[in-house]
């Protein structure tokens, strides 16, 4: 009885696993949608999975200038953490200029994805410069 149990909750695990892949790839393709509603959907469903999130780094690293998704985008990186490491170079460029609350945003998700990162103490030290985020609460280097 305990090994068809154990069986049972392998077999489960494993379709669980599958599953959850699968509905990244799914979400993926979504990000290259045309309507910009069904990318932000589709960024914020990344960014609740976290980590599993991985696979899609370069999707969101892409989605990071375009501003109808830039703040969920650098919030699914965020929420992915250091594996999201390949998308800093497009954060940084976010974090250098715009909007200033896009910028925040990409100082913010530069802090959390790489906070040891040549180009994440630049934004750093840009956003301290800058009269409206230097009053951000950013830590120091």
């Amino acid at each position: 009885m305990r090994n068809l149990l154990f069986v049972l909750l392998a077999g489960l695990s494993a379709a669980l696993v599958t599953w959850r892949q699968h509905g990244v790839d799914r979400l993926r393709a979504e990000l290259a949608d045309q309507d910009p509603l069904v990318r932000r959907g589709a960024a914020l469903a990344l960014m609740r999975r976290g980590a599993a999130a991985a696979p899609a780094v370069p999707e969101l690293a892409a989605l990071v200038a375009d501003d109808a998704v830039a703040a969920v985008a650098m919030s699914a990186l965020a929420a992915i953490g250091q594996a999201a490491e390949p998308a800093v170079p497009a954060v940084a460029a976010r974090a250098m200029g715009g909007d200033f609350l896009l910028r925040a945003r990409a100082v913010f998700t530069l802090c959390r994805i790489a906070p040891e990162h040549p180009q994440t103490a630049s934004a750093v030290a840009a956003a301290r410069a800058t009269p409206l985020l230097s009053t951000l609460a950013v830590p120091a280097r």
